[in-house]
């Protein structure tokens, strides 16, 4: 009885001590990977009134919540750093980045919307589904996951098209951007020549409601500023905007795996896939095969010449990287799929099994047409694990800048490249 005894109360030790290694390691495994709460409550501004039903969320994630009736709110499992938005309608918008965990509640103030009266053209209704569709190309996208998306309240969309002769300084299209959304056209010191633009504007008067049936989840928009100039040279498209992610309530395993199937494929080969695996270091392993511009199209003359962007990569952190000395360069983006949809592993011999890089081109010529583009225009540019790019010193072209909304897929629902 006594031996009896003793087994017990070792036995009972044991038990507590693996109970305190796993609250250390689940402690541990919080800290590194800085997941924790946030609360705090929303306020007017000037009443000083809470706001009932305003949406908090984790911007790019599906980690949100609505107030309740006396503002409060409670977000769980938030990775830092990260960006915290507050939309509100009749409210302007609120974000603030949070750069690491604080206990301290959060007490933020919302900024009554000002109603600017103006004269309103009233245009056709084919003007307005123009317009509409316009829209849906340059910022939910056109591929083909695009094209199933669902905008479901287009009604909050005011569009505006209108002309400028500005003076441009020489290599300004951010600061041409910049004074066109000031409405700032005034002459620059440095005249070049007068250039005309054609802008087509876009505002939202609440937040944009979009359907991803084949993905398996809503998005709601907050639109901040979308803007397409048109010269006689080209288009740029550009855009501010911030995401909130809500997956279906679905509980059927066969269902999720295919919405899973299909999140996958319509992240691969877009712009956050192709800065998410540079990031990594794992372009080839992922089927990108990246070439100077310089390389012709013409199958008597496929000069071959790969480059590694990762040799132009310095980094900051694990979660941030610059791409430096690349200002003013543009490179070929070739991507390779096998029967299955799959990325092909370029860095394998198997797929990799030819005596020079002309035969390699030879043997691939058909996906010479199948290509991408990135240009750098700054001498920094900035990347982050999760394939974000933090400023407008990157520029894609070609078959990657069909995807849009569709390909900023939550982290939760990416494999790890």
């Amino acid at each position: 009885m006594q031996y009896m005894n003793k087994s017990t109360n070792q036995h009972r030790q044991i038990l507590n001590i693996l109970k305190t290694t796993l609250f250390l390691l689940f402690c541990v495994n919080t800290t590194v990977f800085g997941q924790f709460g946030i609360s705090g409550i929303i306020l007017d501004s000037e009443k000083q009134n809470p706001i009932s039903d305003a949406t908090v969320y984790i911007n790019g994630t599906t980690t949100g919540v609505s107030t309740n009736s006396i503002g409060s709110f409670a977000l769980t499992g938030v990775i830092f750093p990260c960006k915290l938005v507050v939309s509100r309608v009749g409210y302007d918008l609120k974000t603030l980045t949070l750069s690491v965990y604080s206990a301290e509640k959060l007490s933020i103030l919302l900024k009554e919307k000002i109603i600017q009266l103006s004269t309103v053209e009233v245009t056709g209704k084919n003007s307005r589904n123009i317009n509409v569709e316009n829209f849906r190309k340059y910022f939910l996208g056109s591929d083909e996951w695009s094209k199933k998306t669902l905008l479901k309240n287009e009604e909050v969309l005011l569009f505006k098209s209108y002309s400028d002769t500005i003076i441009e300084k020489p290599d300004t299209t951010d600061y041409l951007v910049l004074r066109a959304e000031n409405n700032d056209l005034t002459k620059s010191d440095t005249i070049i020549e007068p250039k005309v633009f054609h802008i087509f504007s876009v505002k939202a008067q609440a937040p944009i409601k979009v359907d991803f049936p084949t993905l398996g989840y809503k998005v709601s928009i907050d639109l901040v500023s979308f803007y397409i100039i048109k010269s006689r040279i080209n288009t740029i498209c550009k855009y501010r905007a911030y995401y909130y992610f809500q997956p279906y309530d679905f509980k059927n395993k066969i269902v999720e795996r295919r919405y899973q199937k299909n999140r996958q494929e319509a992240f691969n080969n877009s712009r956050e896939h192709f800065c998410r695996t540079l990031f990594n270091n794992r372009l080839k392993e992922n089927g990108y095969l990246v070439v100077p511009e310089s390389e012709s199209d013409n199958s008597n003359n496929v000069q071959k010449q790969f480059i590694n962007l990762n040799d132009f990569i310095i980094y900051k952190n694990d979660k941030v990287a610059k791409i430096v000395g690349l200002k003013g360069k543009t490179f070929f983006i070739y991507s390779f799929y096998n029967y299955a949809n799959k990325p092909m592993d370029m860095s394998k011999p198997k797929e990799y099994k030819y005596k020079s890089v002309d035969d390699f081109w030879q043997a691939h010529y058909s996906s010479l047409n199948n290509k991408s583009s990135i240009s750098f225009t700054g001498d920094t540019c900035t990347i982050t694990s999760d394939g974000t790019i933090f400023d407008d010193n990157i520029m894609f072209g070609g078959k990657m800048i069909k995807k849009k909304v569709d390909a900023l897929i939550p982290d939760i629902y990416i494999k790890n490249e």
